[in-house]
């Protein structure tokens, strides 16, 4: 669960921020998500002290207070979750993903409420295991949002760039710009190669240890990467076509 945690604070800026132009509604999810995000880092570190203290000197006030922490940092976890959730319902236009989401968010506000009639150690022991198990799918559900909204952004770039291509091509008659063409065309059909074989990784993504998640989430970064490499260098020939019609060579 942790590892989720961690995940998602590393992903959200590098990944969510540099999507789309942030809109108010977002900005105040990230906002909520950030600010919860560190109440939950400072519950899990009282936690872990308070549990400290109570396996060293087993007395009443020591399981007092680690029990307490225990719940705080149950509840902590949990929101942090649904404010993540949340934020990811700002940037994805996926029905299907967005009911996922939903059921995340109405599984972990469950959870949240029933936290609260814990009595005892052992019982938050339990009650968090719950959590734990429902855990391989809140991961892959995050990843699988995260992969498709970069998806789109690249698909967006895709498009507007064949827009752009379009449009020249109706302005060239010079065989050395039909050349800069060619190239872009090159450059464009791998992108599409890489795009097509990241979302059917996407989509095959399923509920599994963190370890393979985080495999298979870094394969599908890796196509990313390669598709938007190959679109900026698509992008150099339309510049180097821009250049020419702007001095009349066409």
């Amino acid at each position: 669960m942790k590892r989720l945690l961690l995940f998602i604070a590393l992903t959200t800026s590098y990944y969510l921020l540099t999507t789309n132009p942030v809109l108010a509604d977002f900005n105040q999810a990230y906002s909520d998500y950030i600010t919860q995000y560190n109440i939950y880092r400072s519950s899990l570190s009282e936690h872990q002290s308070n549990r400290n203290k109570y396996l060293t000197y087993q007395t009443l006030t020591s399981q007092t207070d680690a029990l307490a922490s225990a719940k705080i940092f149950l509840q902590n976890r949990d929101r942090t979750l649904i404010s993540y959730f949340k934020l990811l319902l700002e940037r994805n236009d996926n029905e299907n993903l967005k009911k996922l989401i939903n059921d995340e968010v109405n599984f972990y506000q469950d959870h949240q409420t029933s936290i609260e009639a814990v009595g005892n150690l052992n019982d938050a022991v339990e009650i968090s295991g719950k959590a734990k198990t429902h855990y391989p799918l809140t991961e892959s559900i995050a990843r699988k949002t995260i992969a498709n909204i970069l998806i789109g952004k690249l698909r967006n770039f895709y498009e507007r760039q064949g827009n752009l291509e379009d449009n020249f091509k109706q302005q060239i008659s010079n065989t050395n710009l039909e050349r800069w063409i060619v190239s872009l065309d090159s450059k464009r059909v791998l992108a599409l190669q890489k795009l097509t074989e990241a979302q059917t990784l996407t989509d095959q993504l399923e509920p599994k240890s963190s370890d393979e998640l985080s495999r298979d989430f870094g394969k599908i970064t890796l196509l990313l990467n390669d598709a938007n490499q190959y679109l900026k260098e698509g992008n150099s020939y339309l510049v180097e076509i821009k250049d020419e019609l702007k001095y009349g060579n066409y």
